[in-house]
């Protein structure tokens, strides 16, 4: 009884609280209200520290003009316009007032830009701007705000070739922005974009005269791409001599009994670039949802797992089909992750008019680091039921492991499983990589120089582009003295390109070859000529499985180097040039 009558109390003592809090608030309303006439005509900023809030810190009702006149404030003086939105922020109960403010003059800001010079000038302006962002306020803030740091970096550019370089990221993320503002409901999403659409024929015309300084000036543009995956959207012209997998590719899901598809090659053949290409080649009646599997092996927990994949399902398919996929259950998916999972395949189903849903895993085996890590087969059970059940779908699976080559567990997940693999480039496919990076590209190379690195490379599509990277830049640096690119620069270029490229070597020699493939790779140059051991053979078989060596019929030594540019890393370790181990 007595609990009852003190819980009846305090609720008292808050009713009273907050009449009186009303009480407070009536003259702070009106007190703003005055100062917004008394300030109609400028003078803001000198009347910041007059707010209503700055004398009392715990106001809860909304204050008529407080966001407008600390808008205005910021354009007479934005340090201390900074300063009231920091202390609305941190010290008083109006938060989300403060987050308003910060959209209300960060927009505003950005509105008043017109030239790129004042874009670029907003990485500065707004860098007070917290990071990350509150939830309350659009993340296509963020976007802007890079795209202002592409402008910035764009103006101290020291040719027209550096500059164009700058622009075009920020003109991609305009892009994203545009197209996100589309598909968002929020007024303020709506604002960036049509903001981005003015930005982007600014940043199109800088790009454009970029350009034409980079040839006045003599310079060859950038073409090739070395390193992260192809994307159409910036690479669409790189992909080559994969017709004939997409073909296959769409061959096999047409079937009426389709096999778990295996997309297997090398580090670095082009696997995730097949990837981000394939929505552009398969029909509309195919679904493709592209997964990372890093990103799921980036989580310990079930539920972890399952709503990365879900939250990765949704983003691809937006960026693959522009469809938005249904919402799933967040709460059954904490108690139940895979049961869930498999009810929200069920309404996809229902509400996608796709006759096949392609889900494509790239680094599948980044799934078995998960096993290892919980003991638990929960994904792979789940995996295999989807393959098994799901008629309407089909999964690919991406990797640089065939199953054989994998723990013994995954044979009892994986059945009826189709292997296509991605293989280097052909000869054709490879000089025209070279010489034709782009429609326009320039013709700088001589026939021995793209004989040379087409020789070197086998078509190894990641360093083919690796080598003709570094010759650009090379002879950009060397412009007034050559014009063209030489079988000795091709050759001179190869210590840069073993530095640039260290990352992908040293997973070769530590990670893609075990010990007695790096023990075999070592007799097979120290001593070329000696027969292999029944035990060197093996690994040399299990080696030309991975497009490492290949069989010499008739010769000495019976095994060579697939990629000669392998070759001469390997001696580089061998003579200690490159310290490996």
């Amino acid at each position: 009884e007595g609990a009852v009558t003190d819980g009846c109390a305090r609720r008292a003592g808050w009713r009273r609280l907050g009449v009186l809090r009303v009480y407070f608030w009536l003259p702070e309303a009106l007190w703003m209200i005055l100062l917004h006439l008394m300030t109609r005509s400028g003078h803001h900023a000198r009347r910041l520290r007059w707010l209503p809030p700055w004398f009392d810190q715990v106001i809860h009702l909304p204050l008529p003009f407080l966001e407008e006149f600390i808008a205005r404030a910021y354009r007479d003086d934005p340090q201390a316009a900074q300063e009231t939105i920091m202390y609305l922020s941190n010290s008083t109960t109006l938060t989300r007032v403060a987050a308003r403010c910060m959209v209300r003059v960060a927009f505003d800001t950005c509105n008043r830009a017109r030239a790129l010079k004042e874009i670029a000038d907003l990485a500065d302006e707004l860098a007070w701007i917290p990071s990350p962002l509150p939830e309350t306020i659009s993340p296509l803030l963020s976007r802007v705000i890079e795209v202002s740091q592409s402008a910035r970096a764009a103006q101290y550019a020291r040719s027209g070739l550096a500059r164009a370089a700058h622009l075009r990221p920020g003109a991609r993320a305009l892009a994203d922005i545009r197209k996100a503002a589309t598909l968002s409901d929020r007024r303020d999403d709506r604002d960036y974009g049509a903001l981005a659409e003015a930005w982007s024929a600014l940043f199109e015309r800088a790009i454009a005269e970029a350009e034409e300084q980079a040839r006045r000036e003599g310079q060859i543009p950038q073409a090739y791409v070395a390193g992260p995956p192809l994307h159409p959207s910036t690479s669409v012209n790189l992909l080559r001599g994969r017709a004939d997998l997409f073909r296959e590719l769409e061959g096999l899901l047409l079937a009426p009994a389709r096999p778990v598809l295996l997309l297997y090659g090398g580090r670095r053949a082009g696997k995730t670039s097949f990837l981000n290409f394939l929505p552009r080649t398969l029909g509309g009646n195919v679904l493709p949802l592209l997964v990372d599997g890093q990103e799921l092996a980036a989580v310990e927990t079930q539920q972890g797992i399952a709503r990365r994949l879900a939250g990765a399902m949704s983003r691809s398919a937006r960026e693959s089909r522009n469809q938005t996929l249904p919402r799933w259950d967040d709460e059954r998916m904490s108690r139940d992750p895979f049961d869930a999972l498999l009810d929200w395949f069920d309404t996809i189903e229902r509400e996608t008019q796709r006759e096949t849903v392609l889900l494509c895993l790239d680094e599948f085996e980044r799934l078995d680091e998960i096993v290892q890590k919980s003991g638990n087969h929960a994904a792979l059970h789940f995996l295999r039921h989807v393959i098994q059940h799901r008629l309407r779908w089909s999964v690919l699976l991406s990797g640089s492991h065939l199953l054989e080559e994998l723990p013994a567990y995954w044979s009892d997940f994986l059945i009826n499983t189709r292997a296509l693999r991605v293989s280097y480039l052909s000869p054709t496919d490879t000089r025209n990589l070279i010489e034709h990076p782009t429609p326009d590209f320039p013709s700088i190379y001589t026939r021995e120089a793209v004989d040379e690195i087409a020789g070197l490379t086998s078509g190894q599509p990641y360093l083919t582009q690796l080598i003709c990277y570094e010759l650009v830049e090379w002879l950009n640096l060397n412009r007034e003295e050559r014009r063209q690119i030489t079988r000795d620069d091709a050759r001179n270029i190869l210590p840069i390109v073993f530095e640039r490229g260290h990352q992908y070597f040293s997973e070769f020699w530590n990670l893609t070859l075990d010990e007695a493939g790096r023990d075999l790779v070592r007799a097979l140059i120290v001593n070329p000529g000696r027969p292999l051991s029944d035990e060197q053979r093996q690994t040399a078989q299990r080696l030309e499985r991975k497009e490492i060596l290949r069989r010499q019929h008739d010769c000495l030594p019976e095994y060579e180097f697939q990629v000669p540019l392998l070759r001469l890393y390997v001696e580089t370790i061998i003579t200690g040039e490159i310290d490996e181990e």
